[in-house]
């Protein structure tokens, strides 16, 4: 099971065996590039789809909630990999 997610055996600082992730499949943090998070943004006249990689979407989704009304940020929806930001009205025009 673990091998399916890219986790492989290498021995920690105490020279035990341990499974881990490749840095590209770990779970992101605050000091993670936006520009390796954030994978694709589509959108039409009522909703915006974010895309990112997988962990990261509530990272993004809580940034942006931070921006606020006044930035364009009505709400968002955050799962795992992926975001839906409903935008103010005003900003679709």
């Amino acid at each position: 099971m673990l091998t399916k997610f890219g986790a492989v055996r290498t021995r920690n600082a105490k020279m035990e065996m341990v499974y881990c992730l490749p840095a590209e499949l770990g779970v992101p943090t605050t000091s993670s590039p936006l520009k390796n998070l954030v994978l694709d943004i589509d959108y039409n006249d009522a909703v915006v789809v974010i895309h990112t990689s997988p962990g990261a979407a509530q990272l993004i989704a809580r940034l942006l909630d931070s921006l606020g009304k006044a930035e364009g940020i009505l709400g968002t929806i955050a799962g795992d990999d992926t975001i839906f930001h409903h935008p103010p009205r005003m900003a679709l025009r």
